[in-house]
This record gives structure tokens, sequence and C-alpha cells, in this order.
């Protein structure tokens, strides 16, 4: 219903981006409700810091490459969206020293990139 709701709207002044962007909307909302949920049944600890910096990383990404969009070609547009995003990861660093490794054995090849892309 919010999809709906937010994509008609969205979608008359800014067209597919429009129905993206309430998309996006209404899937943060359902996530959030189920999150609330899910805290009241178990005892959560939402790792907020780490989910803040690494959605901030995405958004600063998505707004810059939005404004290159009609200056690149989209191979170029998302070659230099990929660095802009490990660019901020490294700034930013959202993941523990600890969950940094998990991740580097969870990937083939992981120990050898992941300190590349994530910093020391």
């Amino acid at each position: 219903l919010l999809n709906v709701a937010l994509g008609i709207p969205l979608v008359i002044h800014h067209g597919a981006t429009g129905m993206a962007l309430a998309t996006m909307l209404s899937v943060t909302a359902r996530n959030a409700i189920m999150l609330a949920f899910l805290r009241r049944a178990i005892d959560l600890r939402m790792p907020w810091r780490a989910t803040i910096r690494a959605a901030l990383s995405a958004m600063l990404t998505a707004v810059i490459g939005l404004q290159l969009a009609p200056y690149l070609p989209l191979a170029a547009e998302l070659f230099l969206a990929g660095l802009l995003y490990i660019g901020f990861i490294r700034v930013l660093r959202p993941l523990h020293p600890a969950d940094r490794l998990l991740v580097a054995d969870m990937l083939p090849m992981g120990r050898a990139i992941l300190p590349w892309v994530l910093g020391r």
C-alpha cells in the first residue's frame, strides 16, 4: 500500500526514478516494522553505528553518481560509483576489525583483497 501511495505521485514527477525511490522507502518502512516486532520477540542488538556508516557510504555514492550520470557513459559511471563506494567504506570504516576477518573468510581471495578495500 505504501509503495503504491508513494509511487503514483513520485512517478508523475520523477518517472522511473520516482518509482525506485517509492520502492526503497516502502521496503525501508517494512524492514523497520519487522525489526520492531523482532526486537520484541528476542533480545536483538542492532549494530547501529556500522549500519549508519554503511548506509551513509551508499547514499553519498548514489548522490554523487546521480549528479555525474548525465555526463558519463553507463560503464564509466558504474566503475566510478564502485571506486567511490570503496573510498567511502575505507574512510567511514563501518566494520569492526573482527567483522572484517569474518567477511574476508567468506570471500574467495578475501584475505588478499579485503585489506585494500576496507583499509587496515
